[in-house]
């Protein structure tokens, strides 16, 4: 793998005119390089002065603070997705089996299955302080270590090699970490004898500003049902539809974290992510409405011929997928989801009984034969379009944080 030398941070403002700040630092071969800057640093990254190639994905990775990882896996399991999906093809299987036990050893997790540990053996950019012993051997193995960390105690400070110290997107020090606070004593910052240095660091940079302006409270737009009908036809049946479905929209939320994460790590694209998405859940839904299909259908007592079984089983199977595409259309952009819980249908007369002719009536869906096909035309396009919909906000919603 190719060897980072220098690294080029640059972060547009765009509440400052013409303000283009650039930290340019040099990054060794086998350190570790430690960031020390306050929350709120966003900007792109250059290796070498150029742009990231296509691959450097797979050859780099972060750590994020919260687990991120499938907790129903093992860790060795966890490994081997990881293995198949960011190493090449041309890496033999054996070879993929034998990283992966080398990991397992090398970090100790072979009786013991950490998340966090876990997630470090997945990525190469870390930033747990708690294991910079296992850094440092990382990095005389030959590999390049950066950590971004927020004031460290000083017991972990003095094991720093390199320190960078940033402020607004802006180079503040960069070079040896020892050194930094002769640096600032030159230039009239004084660090008391039993101060932490990261600390005091932190503390002369972040300057007078105690805090940070947060945006206007307001309503939120997410998940407010803002117009609820009168009709006692529609009000009932669709209120208790869209209970349900936002509880099923609370999985995918969960599980759009996962995805982000794999995603922005080089694991695969949007389109193959969604595709077996669609495809396992389709599936599985399949499986399950047949099975009720098959009980309900003749528990009922509706009439015992193939044509008009297949008829019902049809018509449920694209009820449910359908619905499904509508769950993850409106959930694919969403976080917030809790919301759903406020959307009730306690209120509502859900016992009033109608015939399904009126029904059909009510939504200008002709009582025919003909009139049979068109709804089950319009629940497979419906099923489509919220599908495309669905792909395109994975696709486009801001998956870096």
């Amino acid at each position: 793998s190719p060897t980072l030398r220098r690294m080029y941070l640059r972060r547009f403002d765009p509440n400052i005119s013409n303000f283009d700040s650039t930290v340019n630092g040099t990054v060794f071969h086998s350190s570790t390089v430690h960031f020390l800057y306050p929350s709120g640093l966003s900007g792109e990254v250059l290796i070498d002065g150029a742009p990231q190639p296509p691959n450097f994905k797979c050859l780099s990775g972060y750590v994020v603070q919260d687990d991120v990882v499938m907790g129903s896996l093992t860790v060795r399991q966890n490994l081997r997705f990881s293995a198949a999906l960011r190493l090449p093809e041309s890496v033999p299987q054996r070879e993929k089996e034998a990283r992966v036990n080398h990991l397992i050893t090398e970090l100790g997790l072979t009786k013991v299955a950490d998340s966090k540990k876990l997630k470090i053996t997945l990525m190469l950019y870390l930033d747990h302080i708690l294991l910079i012993h296992l850094f440092f051997r990382m990095a005389e193995q030959g590999k390049n270590i950066i950590l971004s960390i927020h004031q460290p105690r000083y017991s972990i400070y003095r094991l720093f090699d390199t320190l960078t110290l940033l402020v607004s997107g802006k180079l503040v020090y960069h070079g040896r970490a020892q050194s930094a606070l002769a640096v600032f004593n030159k230039i009239g910052y004084h660090c008391e004898q039993n101060d932490n240095p990261a600390d005091f660091f932190l503390d002369v940079i972040n300057g007078n500003h105690t805090a940070a302006p947060i945006p206007p409270l307001g309503a939120c737009p997410e998940g407010i049902l803002y117009t609820v009908p009168s009709k006692s036809l529609f009000t009932p049946s669709h209120s208790m539809f869209i209970y349900f479905d936002f509880l099923h929209s609370e999985l995918f939320i969960r599980e759009r974290t996962l995805f982000n994460h794999e995603y922005i790590s080089g694991y695969y694209r949007v389109s193959v992510y969604f595709i077996a998405k669609m495809l396992s859940d389709l599936v599985w839904r399949s499986v399950i409405i047949s099975v009720f299909s098959c009980i309900v259908y003749f528990m009922i007592g509706f009439k015992s011929t193939p044509e008009n079984f297949f008829i019902f089983l049809l018509t449920m199977l694209l009820v449910s997928y359908a619905a499904t595409s509508l769950t993850v259309a409106v959930s694919a952009d969403q976080t917030v989801i809790s919301v759903a819980n406020t959307v009730s249908f306690s209120t509502q007369n859900g016992t009033g009984s109608c015939s399904g002719e009126q029904h059909l009536e009510y939504q200008g869906i002709d009582y025919s034969y003909w009139g049979l096909w068109q709804n089950h035309l319009a629940l497979a396009l419906m099923m489509i379009l919220f599908q495309t919909i669905a792909y395109l906000k994975l696709r486009f919603i801001k998956k870096f944080s």
